[in-house]
């Protein structure tokens, strides 16, 4: 994921985009629902989100 995002934005906005809220992901930030969420449920929806961000601008 984070390779992903890489290819597009610098290194501190990949970190900003981990650890702040996401609205795709319920206002959770995508690092917290990777640690707390079920794993596998929890990578494709952080996935989805991560190649929605890489897709605009």
């Amino acid at each position: 994921m984070a390779a992903l995002l890489a290819e597009r934005d610098s290194r501190a906005v990949v970190q900003a985009w981990f650890q702040g809220m996401n609205p795709q992901l319920e206002d959770l930030a995508p690092a917290r629902l990777l640690h707390d969420g079920d794993t596998d449920e929890a990578a494709r929806q952080v996935l989805a989100a991560a190649r929605a961000f890489a897709a605009t601008g």
